[in-house]
């Protein structure tokens, strides 16, 4: 009876644990080789989830340490997350879309689009406000970022900043400028910036475990509670309430691992925007104080790295989120990390994947 007993335990055991890993996936020697050096990682208080594929295939699938630490709940590859101003990418592309449809001329002022714009900022194009070089300082309300405001309030706030640069003169990161972007959105549909991201964009990418704060989409046990510089409402974003314009457009989107692999491949095979405009969003278009041009894009950035071209973009915040995709075309490799332990100017999530890339950028496997 007891070895009877011992041994329906062990199935059960085994059965908890195939269920609980069965969305995870270490595959290939790199994989082995990069899943391996993350325990160190969470020695130190890393936690998170990262995605690696490398050829098309998913050589790296798995979750890190606790998603809710004071719960013990582990941090799985389907744990809803708030990934900041990587939000700010869902943005651009809304814009874009308009863009090939003919209703938005990327170089056109704003004022042709928005009443009421002063004069200091008639001359503000979408290009300028996309690559974050129209002037605009970076945020428009020092409140809280959940503090509820209306559209009307936070356009006349943004319009009411003092700018800190002639439009196109150089690069200052602007919240604002993507808040506004928001606001051109819905002036020129008609419709709600919300409600298509929801309806439309994310069906488009495929990412059906995508919402807002404070939405309720997920159980309590599948949000990851941020470990940051700010308390609030146990850092879930589950808890926080509905987006208002404070961070509309640039910081408002929860989603999982899985969901931003889907969106990864979304821009892979062109189904959000052709490649043409694709191409456009990911040039250089933002120029410093000499006129040379940096590493943002529309929505993405492009740089060296190792040597190595990489194109990205990262989010995260105070309240303990760090987002990032990654693709290094050169080598036919991408990284989706989502981490909630920001509690340092230089989180370990972003040290992590610098060791990553030193792995497979330098051949050192």
């Amino acid at each position: 009876m007891l070895s009877i007993r011992y041994f329906i335990i062990g199935i059960f055991v085994c059965t908890y644990l195939w269920s609980f890993g069965q969305d995870e996936t270490v595959f290939d020697s790199l994989g082995v080789q990069l899943d391996r050096m993350v325990p160190r990682f969470v020695e130190r208080g890393f936690s998170g989830a990262i995605l690696v594929e490398k050829d098309g295939q998913i050589i790296l699938n798995k979750g890190y340490g606790y998603a809710q630490d004071r719960a013990k709940i582990p941090f799985r590859t389907n744990t809803a997350f708030g990934i900041g101003t990587l939000s700010m990418q869902f943005t651009a592309t809304a814009i874009l879309q308009l863009y090939e449809q003919g209703k938005i001329d990327l170089n056109a002022p704003i004022s042709e689009y928005l009443q009421d714009v002063p004069d200091d900022k008639k001359g503000i194009t979408i290009s300028q406000l996309l690559s974050y070089s129209s002037g605009l300082p970076d945020f428009f309300n020092n409140k809280s970022d959940h503090k509820s405001i209306s559209r009307q309030l936070a356009f006349r706030e943004i319009m009411d900043l003092p700018l800190q640069f002639k439009p196109g003169k150089s690069f200052l990161f602007s919240n604002a400028g993507y808040t506004l972007l928001a606001i051109l959105f819905e002036e020129i549909t008609g419709g709600s910036y919300l409600d298509y991201l929801r309806q439309e964009l994310f069906p488009a990418a495929g990412m059906t475990e995508t919402a807002f704060n404070g939405s309720q989409i997920w159980s309590e046990t599948r949000v990851a509670e941020g470990r940051g510089f700010v308390e609030l409402a146990d850092n879930n974003p589950m808890r926080w309430p509905e987006p208002s314009w404070n961070i509309i457009g640039t910081g408002e989107i929860v989603t999982t691992l899985e969901d931003l692999y889907s969106w990864k491949q979304a821009w892979d095979n062109n189904r959000l925007v052709n490649a043409k405009t694709k191409e456009l969003m990911m040039q250089k278009h933002a120029l410093d104080k000499t006129q040379r041009f940096i590493e943002y894009g529309y929505g993405w950035r492009r740089k060296q790295e190792l040597d190595t071209e990489m194109i990205y973009n990262s989010g995260g915040g105070e309240y303990g989120q760090l987002a990032t995709i990654r693709y290094y075309p050169e080598k036919h490799i991408s990284i989706v990390l989502l981490s909630n332990s920001y509690q340092d100017v230089n989180p370990l999530a972003a040290v992590l994947v610098t060791q990553f890339e030193k792995v497979f950028l330098q051949d050192e496997q």
